[in-house]
């Protein structure tokens, strides 16, 4: 190797002269502009050319990432320090509010509506009165529909499924078109 001062030949790689130190004692200018080389100058030459296929190393910046640790399913993580278990907590489920068949209840209740309206229809309708009788076996119509479509409202969300159910077949039942359609087909089957 050769010294900065001498001359070098162009086999052998130049090194640059280091810079001289800056004396602690010394003071600076507020102004100076100091000198300094953000990167070390190298000469191309020297550099070897990577060949066809290689990757160029770059540098890279590691960035720490923070990971919380996976805990064991079945570590004892209550354990106290002496490694017995600790009493565990055991949290109570709040309790379910119990469903209402309130659906239900107004489709059953509809369909002895129904029943009642139809049988007082019929009544009011033999002892002459058949204004009177004709609304009452349209009021019976009405609630029979209903009755059928509370009970069937009933049926689908799930309260009170057997009553509900119940309560559409006897609804229709009782209601008066349907009656008069059943007792048609039925006289028309009588032989005298």
């Amino acid at each position: 190797m050769t010294s900065p001062d001498e001359p070098t030949t162009p086999d052998e790689p130049t090194i640059p002269a280091e810079p001289a130190p800056i004396e602690p004692d010394a003071e600076l200018e507020p102004d100076a502009e100091l000198e300094i080389d953000a990167e070390p100058e190298i000469d191309a030459e020297l550099e070897p050319e990577p060949a066809h296929g290689e990757v160029e190393r770059v540098p890279l910046k590691v960035v720490p990432i923070y990971v919380h640790p996976i805990e064991d399913e079945f570590a004892d993580h209550d354990a106290g320090p002496d490694g017995t278990p600790a009493d565990e907590v055991v949290e109570e489920e709040p309790a379910r509010r119990p469903r209402t068949p309130a659906f239900a209840i107004s489709a059953v209740v509809l369909a002895a509506v129904t029943i009642a309206v139809h049988i007082a229809a019929i009544v009011v309708a033999i002892d002459g009165d058949f204004p009177l009788g004709t609304l009452l076996g349209y009021l019976a119509i009405g609630t029979s529909a209903l009755a059928v479509i509370v009970g069937i409202v009933a049926v689908v969300i799930g309260r009170g499924r057997g009553w509900a159910f119940a309560a559409v077949l006897v609804a229709i039942l009782a209601n008066p078109v349907v009656l008069l359609a059943v007792l048609r087909a039925l006289s028309g089957l009588q032989t005298t």
